[in-house]
């Protein structure tokens, strides 16, 4: 039997070395594929929710870093979206500032039979939390990344605050916050939507011009921003405010170091159909989208059910009226069809 010589021996060696050298970099490269295919493929890995019971505080974070912080302590007169991001990592919002510390990022407040559920006297109306649930989070094909909750509230007067079960409830709410990051047309957005039911008395709703959905803006804003809504842009002279029916209103900021658009949207199937907006620039910027309750209370019977859906949405750009009326018309199709948001770029882009 012939036997290799040492020249065929290192031949026949180097060839299985290499064999094994081509096996073990496939098994890698197969490794890493699977790797990076499984982090693209879990539904919701780019966008999770976290609660701190410390300070009663959830946070929604995409990407690792926060987008929206939603406030909920028991010892607060109302819960609140505190912190709202944009896609940059700008928070546009301003949560209890000195000159007004009952304005709270985005909130909602108005008078229910006489108390007040909007300024913070000590005989405040309390919006009282009840319980957290229903937390999701999915990141779509789409790549729109979206997380969401629903919020148990019980609005009660302040001499009932020490009542938990609901029994004096004068509105029982089920507040569903959603909030959406859309990469495509560098959005992030959150809806607000609420469904309140009249406890064993009868209700009349009532405030001031301003009560409602409020939007308190980041102090960047004041004095500098542009308002406009789906009707026109509004030259706010000094301290003057702006009350206008219209499908929504936004505030611009344009500086060399920072442009930004918050625009609030309310849907026309509200009670008395599209929301007044109020809008003021100066001595501080606000928005809040309202059903004119200081013209003309709103009265619900007992066990009486009614709803209420609103949008706040944030770029990191100044846009048009023609976006956001495109915009608007993108929601409420979405809420008519009851179909996920689409990462459809809307007609125009600025």
């Amino acid at each position: 039997m012939h036997q290799p010589g040492n020249h065929e021996m290192d031949t026949q060696g180097s060839l299985v070395a290499c064999a094994r050298l081509i096996v073990l970099g496939s098994l890698m490269w197969s490794l890493t594929a699977t790797s990076v295919l499984s982090t693209h493929a879990v539904a919701g890995d780019l966008i999770r929710m976290a609660i701190d019971e410390r300070v009663s505080e959830l946070t929604i974070l995409y990407n690792h870093q926060p987008i929206l912080v939603y406030a909920f302590s028991a010892s607060h007169p109302k819960p609140y979206i505190k912190q709202l991001h944009t896609m940059s990592g700008w928070n546009v919002l301003t949560d209890a500032p000195a000159d007004h510390s009952h304005h709270h990022g985005v909130m909602y407040g108005v008078q229910v039979n006489g108390h007040n559920f909007w300024q913070e006297p000590p005989d405040a109306g309390i919006q009282q939390s009840v319980r957290i649930q229903g937390r999701r989070a999915v990141t779509r094909k789409n790549g729109v990344a979206e997380a969401g909750f629903i919020h148990v509230i019980n609005w009660v007067a302040a001499d009932d605050r020490g009542s938990t079960d609901g029994q004096k409830a004068l509105l029982q709410e089920r507040r569903r916050i959603t909030a959406r990051v859309d990469p495509v047309n560098r959005e992030v957005a959150v809806e607000w939507q609420a469904t309140f039911v009249v406890g064993s008395r009868n209700v009349v709703l009532t405030g001031d011009n301003y009560n409602g959905l409020g939007v308190r803006p980041a102090r960047e804003f004041d004095l500098m921003a542009v308002h406009s809504n789906s009707e026109q842009t509004l030259e706010l002279r000094g301290t003057e405010q702006n009350l206008s029916r219209a499908q929504w209103s936004a505030i611009t900021l344009k500086r060399p170091s920072r442009q930004a658009t918050v625009a609030l949207f309310g849907d026309p199937v509200n009670t008395r159909g599209p929301s007044v907006f109020f809008t003021m620039n100066n001595p501080f910027a606000y928005i809040s989208a309202t059903q004119a309750l200081d013209k003309t209370p709103l009265q619900y019977a007992a066990g009486a059910a009614f709803d209420l859906n609103f949008l706040v949405t944030t770029y990191d750009a100044v846009k048009s009226a023609m976006y956001l009326n495109d915009r608007a018309g993108q929601w409420l199709k979405q809420r008519r069809s009851g179909n996920a948001p689409k990462a459809k770029k809307p007609a125009t882009t600025n």
